[in-house]
């Protein structure tokens, strides 16, 4: 028997993150003396399924199509843990040599992950059966990101997303063409609502994975933009919408038609000197303002 979990990761571009967990052992725990360091290397989860089998599951699941097109990672998650052990999934029995106590304390273990791209993660989700193969149960996180991948896949249909540019950190500073959703009063109530029926596994990532756990609201929305992203650039890569400068190099282009070049392919990168970038954003900004949501008791415009 095999328990499925997903966890999404909201650095960078974000990806989908799912691994499994078995009822038998396939790797040994050392015991550890007291209680465990606050900074420790995560041990490898005993119960945890190997990148082949977890790769065959999710093939059994949604296709092999989906399943050749995966990466694999380790992921590090801080886990409600007792006797040395990780607490078991809800939907697995395990047979061990001693009766399990109630979780004390949480503990860093590493486990194989499949890694899906944003694309790759909606298409995933969206194809997971009601009930799952015989020997899989999809545990609470993964029914979760399937419930939030309905709703940008609904957004998208409605075409409920808008061209901005963002502003990103990384090493340097730099901006970036991208996607965002456009939720309504109603959409963004529906979002704070799924955040707040987020399972805490959804935030298992241990530190070193992120810098601190993300708020859910902020998971959420991670989750809607770049998936959305990715789709709208996918389709318009896919039709060759902007055909005539893609021919030029885009540093040489007029900064809106870069924009448009950047939001219809693979690299969003926007480069400019500092006072066009700002007299830029600021253009935007103000044709932004146009048509974001306004509170109910506003004035009719």
């Amino acid at each position: 028997m095999y328990a499925l979990h997903a966890l999404w990761k909201s650095d960078s571009s974000g990806v989908l993150h799912l691994w499994g967990e078995t009822s038998e052992k396939t790797a040994t725990t050392k015991k550890s003396k007291g209680r465990q360091a606050k900074i420790s290397k995560p041990l490898p989860h005993p119960f945890a399924i190997a990148e082949k089998k977890l790769q065959e599951s999710i093939s059994e699941i949604s296709g092999s199509l989906i399943g050749e097109n995966i990466g694999f990672d380790k992921l590090a998650l801080r886990l409600p843990s007792a006797n040395d052990l990780p607490a078991s999934s809800p939907q697995l029995i395990h047979e061990l040599d001693e009766l399990p106590t109630t979780p004390v304390e949480l503990k860093s273990w590493h486990v194989p992950a499949a890694v899906f791209e944003p694309g790759l993660a909606l298409d995933f989700l969206l194809s997971l059966p009601n009930q799952p193969p015989p020997a899989i149960a999809f545990g609470a996180s993964i029914r979760y990101w399937a419930e939030v991948a309905k709703f940008a896949i609904e957004l998208i249909s409605k075409q409920s997303f808008f061209p901005a540019v963002l502003e990103e950190k990384n090493a340097t500073k730099f901006y970036r063409a991208a996607w965002s959703v456009y939720l309504s009063e109603t959409d963004f109530t529906r979002a704070e609502a799924l955040a707040k029926a987020m399972p805490p596994i959804c935030r298992a990532a241990a530190p070193g994975e992120t810098s601190e756990s993300p708020a859910p609201l902020k998971l959420v929305l991670h989750f809607l933009n770049q998936t959305t992203d990715h789709f709208v650039r996918q389709q318009l890569l896919a039709n060759k919408i902007f055909t005539k400068s893609s021919t030029r190099h885009r540093e040489n282009l007029p900064l809106p038609e870069a924009w448009l070049q950047a939001l219809s392919s693979s690299d969003p990168t926007l480069t400019a000197p500092r006072a066009e970038m700002a007299a830029f954003l600021k253009q935007i900004n103000t044709w932004l303002e146009q048509i974001r949501p306004s509170p109910s008791a506003a004035p009719f415009r």
